[in-house]
């Protein structure tokens, strides 16, 4: 099978408005030199990380490394996303910092009120639809907030991470009747489209016209988990692929992107989806893992 260097499929990527991350995986962080040398202006390079960070020391000092690459562009790139408490992502003082939410009920309403005091986050992980619309909800009740007291929309930067290789991997896995499942991303591909199809009507009303005039960014679709076939699928503007950092540079199996494969594709997905419940497959229900199933917070789909 041919392959393509991972640079040549991240600037294809860039081309239709996909931007690729670096994930850290616990234990493993990436030196601040190899931070710098990746995250650029450049169009294959990455656009931010997702960080195994747990201090507010550490999350700063990924955020200082690609905080040059974050101020020399739209305020889009150069970011940083970590899991941190309000209190610890307050003392982080970095304009680039995501701070990761969960979207259970309590981080619904504190995504709501980061975003209404001007401060980026990264909400996930969903996997319904109708947490999704729910995460949408928590963003445009936060742009109203910082409306009303006059903070900057500009600042007010929303990512929502949907594991796509994990709902793969156990959709697979239900289906072929073992555990190690297969590298279908059928259902990662349908939900998707789903997805984008949300954002897209909601973006399209009046008041985000409103909002996105006084200088709201919208909201973008992070893929989480994702492997080298994910990358070539799921292709849609502003969305985004993450890749395990001990694979950034490794080539990429195969051809590359062809075009965008989420705009208008939403009966199809939603079809896709629906069929599911026929082998009696819940993407709420999924063996994704206890702390994914728990946080969707969803009941339906």
């Amino acid at each position: 099978m041919s392959s393509r260097s991972a640079a040549s499929v991240r600037a294809e990527l860039a081309a239709e408005g996909v931007a690729v991350w670096l994930a850290e995986d616990p234990g493993d962080r990436v030196p601040g030199a190899t931070l710098r040398r990746l995250v650029t202006g450049a169009p294959e390079a990455f656009q931010g990380l997702v960080g195994a960070a747990g201090t507010a020391a550490e999350a700063r000092a990924a955020c200082d490394e690609l905080l040059p690459a974050h101020l020399s562009g739209d305020g889009r790139t150069g970011l940083v996303s970590a899991a941190l408490d309000p209190a610890e992502a307050a003392a982080v003082r970095r304009p680039n910092l995501l701070v990761r939410i969960v979207p259970d009920p309590a981080g619904l309403a504190a995504t709501a009120e980061a975003l209404g005091r001007g401060l980026r986050v990264d909400i996930g992980p969903v996997t319904t639809p109708e947490a999704y619309r729910r995460v949408l909800d928590a963003y445009f009740a936060g742009l109203e907030r910082a409306l009303a007291r006059g903070v900057p929309l500009s600042l007010c930067t929303a990512v929502t991470s949907v594991p796509v290789g994990t709902v793969d991997a156990a959709v697979n896995a239900r289906l072929d009747g073992r555990g190690a499942g297969g590298s279908r991303v059928r259902t990662s591909l349908a939900l998707a489209r789903v997805l984008f199809r949300i954002r897209e009507e909601r973006l399209g009303d009046e008041w985000w016209t409103v909002l996105r005039a006084g200088g709201a960014q919208p909201p973008r679709l992070l893929w989480t988990h994702s492997t080298p076939r994910h990358l070539t699928a799921l292709v849609g503007w502003n969305t985004g692929h993450t890749v395990p950092a001990a694979q950034a540079e490794r080539a990429c199996p195969g051809p590359g992107p062809r075009g965008d494969t989420l705009l208008n594709q939403y009966i199809r997905g939603r079809a896709e989806l629906d069929a599911l419940r026929c082998p009696g497959i819940r993407l709420d229900r999924l063996g994704t893992g206890a702390r994914d199933r728990a946080l969707t917070g969803d009941r339906g789909g």
